[in-house]
């Protein structure tokens, strides 16, 4: 999966890897929506979602994923956890839960029972310097996974994403996809203990080589009781344009 750093910089452009394109709090991306938090460093991340189902596509292709990480905006090193949809011609579609370690490896794809409506939840934070635990819980059927990695991520963003992934032919109608405590009722959306709106940060809408827009973020909107004080401005939704 691409970083946003990547794209913006590549020399090699292509309908769904365009140019960022920066306006005051918003941006669009080739292949992101949903939000930003920018900050010096940044060495703990955590989320929550609900699985989204896809519409079957029957050419193959088309997928979708929904990740929290560390790194992507601002440099070429992301570390990441989320789920991902996939229609295939052969075994129809599916879903899988998944952790990144980019460009170090693949998407590394975990024995976890995932199906649209789940409810996931996902931390990582920085155990030592470069030193990294990521774990990742699917609430509905209480499977869950954690592992302990070294590598050297950018911590100057932290992300929540629905991402077009890398290779896909196509976005694949997810309909909207929800993220943080207003509609999982579980964690936030924090980075080092704090939501998304307590950084500059940025929403992020995916649009094609031609300008239109293919999925986008809504405003944030404040979750449930998870800090001391109020406003939590930590969940929202993504929603996928017909005709992308």
């Amino acid at each position: 999966m691409k970083t946003m750093s990547e794209i913006q910089n590549s020399t090699e452009q292509s309908a769904n890897n365009s140019s960022l394109y920066f306006g005051g709090s918003s941006l669009t991306s080739g292949n992101w929506a949903g939000y930003v938090s920018k900050y010096s460093n940044f060495n703990s991340i955590q989320g929550s979602w609900v699985v989204q189902s896809i519409t079957t596509d029957f050419s193959g292709g088309p997928t979708a994923a929904q990740w929290m990480g560390i790194g992507g905006f601002s440099g070429t090193n992301l570390i990441q956890a989320g789920t991902i949809s996939m229609d295939t011609p052969f075994w129809g579609t599916y879903y899988r839960a998944f952790y990144e370690l980019y460009p170090q490896s693949s998407p590394i794809y975990l024995r976890m029972t995932v199906k649209p409506g789940n409810i996931i939840t996902a931390s990582i934070s920085e155990v030592s310097t470069n030193y990294w635990h990521i774990e990742i819980k699917d609430i509905t059927t209480i499977e869950s996974y954690s592992g302990n990695f070294s590598f050297d991520p950018n911590q100057q963003s932290a992300e929540w994403i629905e991402e077009l992934p890398q290779g896909s032919s196509s976005l694949a109608d997810f309909g909207t996809a929800e993220f943080g405590p207003y509609f999982t009722s579980q964690i936030s959306n924090l980075a080092n203990g704090n939501p998304i709106s307590f950084y500059n940060y940025y929403d992020v809408t995916i649009v094609n080589s031609s300008g239109a827009t293919m999925a986008y973020p809504s405003p944030l909107v404040p979750g449930t009781g998870s800090h001391s004080q109020p406003p939590y401005f930590d969940s929202f939704s993504v929603s996928w344009v017909r005709g992308s």
